[in-house]
Formats: C-alpha cells, sequence, structure tokens
C-alpha cells in the first residue's frame, strides 16, 4: 500500500534468505564463507546498492544487474537475484494469509489461483526499472508473515508492448511434440496501465516401469508391466489492470482458464505360477474450467492514513470420468467399476485495510475479513455384481454434499524499533462456522488466536540476525469432507464432516550474510509444535477416513545461498543452492507408538549452475534435485516412497534476432518416482504381510527447445 520511496525510507531492514542457528560449527562456516567469497572477482557484475534509514537496509537491484542473463520478462530478472526464493502463496486461508513474498510496484496483486509470478511473466523485463528486495522488518507491505521480499518496480510505458513464447517438449520414452504458446500486451496511457496476456499448451505426464507383487513369505507371485499415460489441454486468458487518479488508485485482475485431458494407467500382470495374463485398464477423462475475478481500490487520506478495500472471487468446475476394465487380453475388457465425480468450488472475499503512520517511530496497520468457501460435490460408483446384470450403483456413505465456511477475521499490528531491534507484532484472530449438508449433515465453529512476532537485528549492511515465532492456522481441503475411490489400489475414501483445522505455533531463528554483488549464505533453525496432526484416522479398526490424530513436531534447519565461481576460475560463473534437513513426529492412532509425519520428507536439496559468456552471447547451466523418502500411513497399509535424484542441463543463446533460444535436456538420469506398497492382513504393527507391491517408474528423458522474445 505504499511506494516505492516509501518502502526504502519506512520498511527497509535486511533478512534472511533463509535462516541460522547459533552454534560454533555455523559461525565458523560463516566466516570460511566470507573470507572465500571475499576472494571472488565477479566480473561485468553491477553492484546492487544498500539503503539503510533508522528501520535498517534495503537492497536495490538496478535492471543493469540482469543485462548479463539477457532477461526476457520481469518474472527471469527475479528468478536471477542471487538468494531470493520466490513463493506466490495461493493456498492458504482467505486472502491476508495467503500472501507470496512479492510485490508490483509496492503492491500485493488481488489475485490467489493466478499468482505474482504469472503476472511477472507477462511483463516485459525492458519494462523494469529495479527490483528491491527488503530483508527484515516487512509492515505495511500486506505480506503477512513474510521476512523477505521483493518489490519489483515497473514502467509499463517503458518496455516493448509485446512479449512472447513458444516451446515444444518431445518425450523420448513417448515420441510426440508437445507444443506451448503465449502471449501478452502491455500499455500504459495516463493514469490508465494495462497487460493482456493468453497462453496455451499441450502437455502429457508420463509414468512407466515395472512392478512386482510379493507374498508375505517373501516370493514373487506376479510380474506388472505398467504404463500410465495422460495427455491434455491446457488455456489460459487473463487481464491486469490499474488506473490512478490523485490519491486513488483503482485495480482490477481477471483470469478464465481451462484444462481437458484425457488417458489412464494399463498393467499387463503375470503371474509366475503360470496362470494366464490379466490386464488391467484404469480409464480416465478430466475437465476443469476455472475463474477469478479481483480488485481493490485504494485511497490515500494524507500523509498518515492509506486505505484499501479489497475484492475476489473464485470459482472452479471439474469433472473426473473413470473406471476400471480387466480382462485376460485388450481386446475382452470388461468394465468392472465406473465413476463420475462433479465437484464446483467456489471462494467469495472482502476486505478493509487501514495504515496509520500518525505516530512517530510507528507504522499501524488494521484489517478486517471476510469470506465464504463453498464446495458442492457429488460421486458416484458403478460396480460390476457378477449377476449378469452389468454395472449397479453402489451407495457410497457422504458422496454427495455441500460444505461451507463463512469466515471472519481481524489484525492490528505495529512496525516500531527498540534501540536496534526492529520490531513486528501482529495480533490476529479468527471466528468460522463451517456446515456440511447432504449426506452428511454437520455444524461446527471454531475460534483462533494468530499472533505474529518478529525481532530483526541488523549490526551491518550485510549481516541480519531474525527470531520470530507465530501461530498458523492451516486451511481445510474440503474434498477430505466428501467420499471418493482409489482405483488403483481398490479402496473406498470416506470422507470426515468433523475434520478440524490444523494448528502450528512456530520458533525459528535466521542469520543472513552477503558477499559482494551475488554471495550470500543463510541458515534457519525451526521448530513446529502442531496441535490436530490430520492424517488417516481408523474407525472401529475396520475403516479409515481423513481426521485429526493428535498433536505433533516437526524441527530443523535449512539453507539457501549463491555463490560467484570466477575464484575458482569460472568466470561469470555462479552456484546457487538450497536445501533442509528436518524431523517430525506423532503418535501412531493404530500401533500407538511414535513415528514421522506422513508425507514428511528427512531432507531435500537443490544445487543450480549458470555460467554465461556475455560476449559470445550465450550460457549453460544444470540443476540437480534430491530428497529423502516419506510415508503413507493408513489402518493395514504402509507406503514408503520416494522420488529419486532429478537433473536437468540447458544451453541457450541469443544470438539472433535478440531472442532467447533454450534448447533443455530435462530428467537425465531418466528417474520417476517409487513406491513399496505393503499391505497387511489386519491392522498395521500387529498383523503380518499379507502381499506388497513395489514398483519403480520413470518418466522418460525431455528435450524442449523454446524461443522468447519481444517487440
Amino acid at each position: 500500500m505504499r511506494n516505492a520511496c516509501f518502502v526504502a525510507d519506512r520498511s527497509g531492514v535486511s533478512a534472511p534468505l533463509r535462516v541460522a542457528t547459533a552454534t560454533c560449527a555455523t559461525l565458523t562456516t560463516l566466516l570460511y564463507t566470507q573470507y572465500a567469497f571475499g576472494q571472488a572477482n565477479i566480473a561485468d557484475q553491477t553492484q546492487p546498492e544498500q539503503t539503510c534509514t533508522e528501520r535498517g537496509c534495503v537492497i536495490t537491484y538496478e535492471a543493469s544487474f540482469f543485462a548479463r542473463y539477457k532477461p526476457v520478462t520481469a518474472l527471469d530478472m527475479l528468478r536471477n537475484v542471487p538468494g531470493f526464493q520466490i513463493q506466490d502463496g495461493g493456498e492458504s486461508r482467505g486472502f491476508g494469509g495467503a500472501a507470496g513474498n512479492v510485490l508490483i510496484n509496492s503492491e500485493r496483486q488481488a489475485t490467489k489461483s493466478e499468482s505474482t509470478s504469472d503476472i511477472l511473466g507477462r511483463l516485459p523485463a525492458n519494462a523494469v526499472r529495479q527490483i528491491i528486495i527488503i530483508r527484515g522488518q516487512t509492515g505495511g507491505l500486506d505480506v503477512r508473515g513474510q521476512s523477505v521480499v521483493a518489490n519489483v518496480i515497473v514502467d509499463t510505458n517503458a518496455g516493448s508492448p509485446f512479449t512472447w513464447s513458444a516451446s515444444s517438449v518431445y518425450n523420448a520414452s513417448a515420441p510426440g511434440f508437445f507444443p506451448t504458446g503465449a502471449i501478452s500486451y502491455s500499455k500504459q496511457k495516463g493514469g490508465l496501465s494495462y497487460t493482456l496476456g493468453i497462453e496455451g499448451e499441450r502437455y502429457q505426464r508420463l509414468f512407466q516401469g515395472p512392478e512386482e507383487l510379493i507374498t508375505g513369505a517373501g516370493a514373487i507371485a506376479e510380474n506388472r508391466d505398467e504404463i500410465f499415460q495422460e495427455d491434455g489441454w491446457r488455456g489460459q486468458t487473463s487481464f491486469n489492470g490499474q488506473y490512478k487518479q490523485g490519491r486513488t488508485a483503482v485495480r482490477l485482475n481477471a483470469s478464465v482458464g481451462f484444462f481437458d485431458e484425457a488417458g489412464g494407467e494399463t498393467s499387463v500382470r503375470v503371474p509366475t505360477n503360470g496362470d494366464p495374463s490379466v490386464f488391467f485398464v484404469q480409464p480416465d477423462e478430466d475437465e476443469e474450467f476455472s475463474l477469478e475475478v479481483g480488485g481493490d481500490i485504494e485511497r490515500s487520506f494524507d500523509n498518515k492514513i492509506t486505505a484499501k478495500i479489497i475484492g475476489l472471487y473464485t470459482r472452479t468446475d471439474f469433472r473426473e470420468d473413470a473406471g476400471l476394465d480387466i480382462g485376460p487380453t485388450p481386446d475382452t475388457l470388461f468394465r468392472q467399476t465406473e465413476t463420475l465425480r462433479e465437484r464446483l468450488s467456489t471462494e467469495t472475499i472482502a476486505r478493509l485495510e487501514v495504515d496509520y503512520a500518525g505516530i512517530k517511530g510507528h507504522l499501524l496497520e488494521f484489517s478486517a475479513e471476510g469470506a465464504i468457501n463453498r464446495l458442492e460435490s457429488e460421486f458416484g460408483l458403478l460396480q460390476d455384481a457378477d449377476d449378469g446384470l452389468g454395472l449397479v450403483r453402489q451407495d457410497v456413505p457422504g458422496a454427495n454434499t455441500t460444505v461451507t465456511e463463512t469466515r471472519g477475521d481481524f489484525s492490528i499490528s505495529d512496525s516500531f524499533r527498540v534501540g536496534p531491534i526492529a520490531v513486528d507484532a501482529i495480533l490476529a484472530a479468527e471466528a468460522s462456522t463451517i456446515e456440511q449438508v447432504g449426506d452428511f449433515q454437520e455444524e461446527r465453529s471454531f475460534f483462533f488466536w494468530a499472533p505474529n512476532l518478529t525481532l530483526t537485528w541488523t549490526p551491518s549492511e550485510t549481516t541480519q540476525l531474525r527470531l520470530r515465532g507465530l501461530r498458523s492456522i492451516a486451511q481445510l481441503d474440503f474434498g477430505d469432507f466428501v467420499s471418493s475411490t482409489d482405483l488403483g489400489d481398490i479402496e473406498l475414501q470416506l470422507g470426515n464432516p468433523e475434520l478440524a483445522p490444523e494448528t502450528t505455533w512456530t520458533v525459528d531463528f535466521s542469520v543472513e550474510r552477503r558477499f559482494g554483488a551475488i554471495g550470500i549464505l543463510s541458515l534457519t533453525a525451526f521448530h513446529d509444535w502442531i496441535s490436530d496432526v490430520q492424517d488417516v484416522l481408523p474407525l472401529g479398526g475396520v475403516l479409515e477416513t481423513p481426521g485429526n490424530i493428535g498433536d505433533g513436531f516437526r524441527a530443523g534447519i535449512r539453507g539457501e545461498g549463491a555463490m560467484p565461481l570466477d575464484w575458482l576460475g569460472v568466470k561469470n560463473g555462479r552456484l546457487d543452492f538450497s536445501g533442509e534437513y528436518q524431523f517430525s513426529g506423532v503418535t501412531d492412532p493404530v500401533t500407538g507408538s511414535e513415528r514421522r509425519l506422513s508425507n514428511e520428507r528427512g531432507f531435500e536439496y537443490s544445487v543450480a549452475f549458470r555460467q554465461d559468456f556475455i560476449e559470445q552471447r550465450w550460457a549453460w547451466g544444470s540443476d540437480i534435485f534430491v530428497s529423502d523418502r516419506f510415508f503413507l500411513f493408513n489402518l493395514d497399509e504402509l507406503e514408503e516412497r520416494v522420488d529419486r535424484p532429478d537433473w536437468d542441463a540447458f544451453i541457450e543463446t541469443t544470438r539472433l534476432a535478440n531472442l532467447r533460444i533454450r534448447l533443455t535436456a530435462q530428467n537425465i538420469l531418466n528417474t520417476g518416482p517409487s513406491r513399496d506398497r505393503a499391505v497387511f492382513v489386519g491392522q498395521r504393527g500387529f498383523a503380518p504381510v499379507l502381499f506388497s507391491e513395489v514398483r519403480e517408474r520413470n518418466t522418460g528423458r525431455t528435450f524442449e527447445l523454446s524461443v522468447e522474445g519481444r517487440f
């Protein structure tokens, strides 16, 4: 809600790129890294400018800093800010809590389903004047809970009006070309500025590989050759506009999108005892239509008070037709199961924000928000009863229902200093009522306090420490309130009308150190205390449903950074890295013992390398992502899943008509997800294994040729 100068003067502070522990080992690492980075000779790189006030420091990257990367869009520039990780938000409750960490001209966009990254991807790079990184104290920026914020300063009248891109993907495992295209138009005339965009894509999802069915005694009972392939089309049109007149600004964002995909999984199952092979085919067809309209009106009444009214409406219509066909040959399949799912989800939000700067040394913010979330779901299940009558509709409890959440929240916050410490303090609360009608009848009310306190100390322009404590309320997935099926594992998934939101108290400590134009190292130590952990809840030792299983925790350390490689002799080379290690725990509702949280990895890290040959106008690079296994805990099943290492590489040039032409090799190792699913005779932990399914799939090596330009 403020212009770029106001941000620099009142919000500036430095911040973490993710944070750190204050141990001797960490401090030693920081000192060593400082020395190593200090030896770097960064060629042809414009130094970012530090701007410091009584509130701290901000870092300003002028457009010239990004020249070496030959950006086409504003998003290309933001992705090359050292140590900055884009967080688009959009999945949290309401509008206030769904903020990402990116602003455009000091303003958050009135949108959720369309991210700020999407909008920046349509703006030409030569319209960007500078990118300001605000570290630490972020009061007044409409980005609650963020400690590092990027403010992209754009002048749409200065850039090329048209930005476009075209690409095609080829998968070596399933030959075929899948094109993508996008074009946008940006214009400014007087106080009116706007961007129009349209994009379309033909895509494919592919997973293939062997699976073994293993008996409880450890013998291979069946060999399976499986392939999942789904082709689809996706398209979207969008509008982002703003009109300014004096102290008043009006903004409007709108988008319409769709996708239509069809395919499914085929499994050829060959018993090892000599019995005939069996074909399992699961056809699936999905289609979705989405609409979002959002806007705001902002008025600055004087130098002390600014008010903004925000409205947002989203709607998603989804339909899925699926089936399970079984037979001895592909030509003799018969339909065993058929499902139809239709869902209409909407969200309506109204929000008021007021900033008050009339008290010296303080910036007060007030906000109030009302929201209505609704899901209307219908689910039909038909199965063959082996009586010659064909498919017969089955009664599924909770299959047809409507869930409505009405919620209101408010917050008051203050940004100020106590000596050298910058303080951001937020007191927030929310009240909500969830009502479910249809097959399930239920109504419940909730009230939560959600305070947030951040203390930031910036002893120098290059170093910052931050201590933060906050409470967050998770957004419920209304899909967990209604029943469905998993045809792949032949399971019924019951809905639970008594789900409660998961809440988390978080304390983290961060330290960040910057070195020159590119070098940065940031570490964060964190601990989460979780109430009402949402997982699979057993019902009477027979059935299971999504539910709250008690209290849990999560703790660990994460870090990220960037470093130039000139000091190693790699001229204009750069390395970006990030990683996280954590452990977690919750009491298992089936076994009564402590185990890790479902879907939680113990570690993950990524490393990306890039080298630019500036005079020759080409570049190359590579990145790799590695992660730990994770588990799913059901009543009578235990699944271990692993996403195997993913390695990509690219080469690009801008020598031809200033177009950026890039060739990317993806999934060079031809890896994919693997799964080990153990099914027990009875309850997990108390009964022997009935059988196991051991699957290892790959997604194929793909090659993408892309061309981007502006005019």
